[in-house]
């Protein structure tokens, strides 16, 4: 049988690991861009970019004013701007596929053409195998492995591979360890109505913590 990784680890480095391979604006940070995190690293950079006012240039949606007597150098300035922000937040191998270039629209797309994995079938197709075959390791996080089932769903959102509301709560209650099995009971138990996404990882999320508190107490 194949050992599956820690999942309550698989995003979560040493604070010394982080603070090497984070970017850091001044609108908040996100780690550098990797060939393992594009999905979260374009969502934390459209937010900074949308603060910097130029996230509808490098989504191609704002372009150079043309003629009418249009000021053309906000734009440039908040397209440099841009650039610069998309390739400081790169991991150094990552960088050399924007090197030579200059247009953060340009840069944008070649960064989601080489990395964007849930573009491709053969890349949906391994994330939703990826969650399949999670399961939360004893003395794993159940916050951080509920985090890693969330962020299998959201990236196929919408795809052929979506994963359903059904299928994500099915997986979640069926892949914990025995301790929590006393609060499943409880869940699955619950009128369908109440068995929402949201309902099921607060509750599971409060009676983890207080098990916990219990225990340091202990």
């Amino acid at each position: 049988m194949t050992t599956l990784p820690d999942t309550s680890t698989m995003t979560l480095p040493s604070l010394s690991v982080l603070d090497r391979t984070t970017y850091k604006c001044k609108y908040g940070k996100t780690a550098e861009l990797t060939h393992q995190n594009y999905h979260q690293w374009h969502r934390d950079m459209e937010f900074f970019l949308n603060a910097e006012g130029a996230l509808y240039i490098v989504l191609g949606n704002e372009v150079m004013p043309a003629g009418g007597g249009a000021d053309p150098t906000d734009f440039n300035t908040r397209a440099r701007k841009a650039a610069a922000m998309i390739h400081a937040a790169c991991s150094m191998p990552i960088k050399a596929y924007i090197d030579t270039m200059r247009d953060p629209h340009l840069m944008w797309k070649q960064l989601k053409g080489k990395l964007d994995t849930a573009n491709s079938f053969s890349g949906r197709t391994a994330i939703r195998h990826l969650f399949n075959h999670f399961r939360l390791t004893p003395g794993g996080s159940l916050e951080c492995y509920i985090a890693q089932l969330i962020k299998c769903m959201n990236m196929l959102a919408g795809s052929a591979q979506a994963i359903s509301d059904e299928t994500f709560r099915s997986h979640l209650t069926t892949t914990l360890t025995s301790d929590y099995n006393s609060i499943i009971d409880i869940i699955i138990h619950k009128a369908p109505e109440c068995q929402l996404i949201d309902y099921i990882i607060s509750t599971l999320v409060k009676w983890d913590n207080t098990r916990l508190a219990r225990k340091a107490e202990v």
